[in-house]
């Protein structure tokens, strides 16, 4: 298993060991592999696009209790799961920060998780970052809402 360092993509790939060596610069493998490279989905659910603004606001967890600051940021979501989305915004915010996120489905629903940046990425030519969240509390009907949107 491996994963490219640009794109975050984890791959596998079968290898096996052909010749072991000894030499004076070190200990050498020589290794062969099959042309069947698989991508390995981190993901429980594939994402649906998903293009509705939405706000945000730091979330800090200590000794089990949650803590949502004031201060409210804006972003638009790019796509969204069960289980993550990618919100797209000009903040250059910290991966590993909890978040919590409020919005409004198109049918005038309120939903709002709080979730943890897995992952940013910053576009240089739209001068936006990208963060992958990771849901970890939401509540089982707005869960149900974001999996009706699949059908």
């Amino acid at each position: 298993k491996f994963s490219s360092k640009s794109s975050h993509i984890g791959y596998k790939v079968e290898v096996r060991f052909l010749r072991y060596e000894v030499t004076n610069d070190g200990n050498k493998f020589l290794v062969a592999h099959n042309n069947n490279i698989q991508t390995i989905h981190r993901r429980r659910e594939r994402r649906i696009p998903y293009s509705l603004d939405c706000d945000f606001r730091a979330a800090t967890i200590k000794d089990k209790k949650i803590s949502i600051s004031e201060k409210v940021h804006k972003g638009k979501f790019e796509n969204i799961s069960p289980h993550g989305c990618c919100i797209i915004t000009n903040l250059p915010i910290k991966e590993r920060q909890h978040i919590y996120i409020e919005f409004t489905f198109s049918d005038g629903t309120p939903g709002k998780f709080l979730g943890i940046i897995k992952h940013r990425e910053f576009s240089k030519n739209e001068d936006i970052f990208k963060f992958h969240i990771m849901i970890e509390k939401i509540d089982l009907k707005i869960k149900n809402k974001i999996s009706e949107m699949y059908f």
